[in-house]
C-alpha cells in the first residue's frame, strides 16, 4: 500500500527528478541533503547545546565553524545512509523516500562517495582547527558512523545496538563541545546534556526506527522497531520523553543566569505534552494504525526539539 502524499511532498518530490542541466542536479542535492535536517539537527541543536555549556558567553566564529563541522560530518553521514538504503527506499510507502536521487540513480553512486570524502575531509580539518582534543572526538564520531552504517557490524541493522551507539555518538559530541567552548555552570549544563541525550539519542532513534518499519523490514533490517514493533517502541519513545523532563526540570530550575529562564519551564510543559501524546499513540499502534501515524510520531519529536532548542537559544540571548 502506498501512503498518500501531499501537494507539498509531490512538488517536492519533483526536485532534481529528471537532471536535464546543471541546475536540476543542484536541486537534487538539496533534497538528498535534507535541508530540514540541517537546520533543526546540526544548526539549531548544537547552537542551543553551545549555549547551554558557555552560559550564554561565547565567541560566534568558533559556534559556527562548529556548526560547519556538524552539518558536513552529517551531511556525509546522511549521503552515506542513502547509499546503504537503495533497495529499502525504492520499497518505501512514502514518496519523498522511493524517489530519493540516490535510490533513482538520478545522483550516482561514484560521485556521491566522493562527495561523502570531501565532506568528511573538510568537516576534520575544521575540527583540527579548533584544536586536538576537538579533532581526535570528531574522528571518533565518524568512526561511530562508519560501524552504524556500514557491514559488517552495521548497528542500525542491530535491536538495542543502535540506541547504545547512538548514546556514544552524543557522548563524543558532547566531548568535542566542552573541549572547544569548556562548561560554565555545570550544575546546569550536565542535566541539560542528559535530557539531549535521552531526547535525541535514546527516544529519537527509535522514532526513526518506528517511521521506517515497513520499508526497513522489507530491506532486511532488522531495526528495533522491526524486531519488537511499532507499539512496544512508541512506549519506548515515550518513556525516553518523560524520563527526560527529570533532567529538564533540574536544568529549568538550575538555569537561573538565563534572563528568560520562563521560557524553559514553557518547553517543559511542551516535552510533557509531547509525551503524552506518543504514550497515547503507543496505545493506537496495538490496533494497528498505520504509517500516517508513525511518520507522525517522527515529525511530531523534530518540531518539539526544534522549539525546546529555540526556547533554550532565547532564554540565554533573547
Amino acid at each position: 500500500m502506498t501512503l498518500r502524499s501531499t501537494a507539498w511532498e509531490s512538488w517536492y518530490a519533483d526536485w532534481g527528478a529528471r537532471p536535464k542541466s546543471p541546475w536540476d542536479l543542484v536541486l537534487a542535492h538539496v533534497r538528498t541533503l535534507r535541508p530540514w535536517t540541517r537546520l533543526w539537527f546540526d544548526t539549531l541543536t548544537p547552537l542551543a547545546l553551545i549555549t547551554v555549556l558557555s552560559g550564554g558567553r561565547f565567541d560566534w566564529g568558533r559556534a559556527w565553524l562548529l556548526v560547519a563541522i556538524m552539518n558536513l560530518i552529517h551531511g556525509a553521514a546522511t549521503l552515506l545512509n542513502d547509499l546503504q538504503d537503495i533497495e529499502s527506499d525504492r520499497a518505501s510507502e512514502e514518496l519523498l523516500r522511493r524517489t530519493r536521487p540516490i535510490a533513482t540513480g538520478v545522483l550516482p553512486r561514484g560521485l556521491v562517495r566522493v562527495e561523502i570524502a570531501l565532506m568528511t575531509v573538510a568537516a576534520l580539518a575544521l575540527a583540527a582547527w579548533l584544536g586536538t582534543a576537538s579533532f581526535l572526538l570528531w574522528i571518533l564520531v565518524c568512526a561511530l558512523i562508519a560501524a552504524h552504517e556500514l557491514p559488517p557490524i552495521r548497528t542500525q541493522s542491530r535491536p538495542v545496538l543502535a540506541q547504545v551507539v547512538g548514546l556514544g555518538m552524543a557522548a563524543a559530541i558532547f566531548g568535542a563541545l566542552i573541549a572547544i567552548f569548556g562548561v560554565r555552570h555545570g550544575g546546569t549544563a550536565v542535566p541539560y546534556l542528559v535530557f539531549v541525550s535521552l531526547y535525541i539519542s535514546l527516544a529519537g532513534t527509535l522514532v526513526k526506527d518506528l517511521r521506517d518499519i515497513d520499508s526497513d523490514a522489507q530491506g532486511g533490517k532488522t531495526t528495533t522497531a522491526v524486531a519488537y514493533g511499532a507499539s512496544k517502541t512508541a512506549s519506548l519513545a515515550a518513556a525516553a520523553y518523560l524520563l527526560a523532563l527529570v533532567p529538564w526540570a533540574w536544568f529549568a530550575a538550575s538555569a537561573e543566569a538565563a534572563p528568560y529562564g520562563w521560557l524553559l519551564w514553557g518547553a517543559g510543559g511542551l516535552l510533557l505534552a509531547w509525551g503524552a501524546t506518543t504514550a497515547t499513540l503507543s496505545w493506537r499502534f496495538r490496533r494497528g494504525s498505520g504509517q500516517a501515524a508513525r511518520r507522525f510520531v517522527h515529525r511530531g519529536a523534530i518540531v518539539v526539539l526544534s522549539a525546546i532548542n529555540l526556547a533554550v537559544i532565547l532564554a540565554y540571548l533573547g
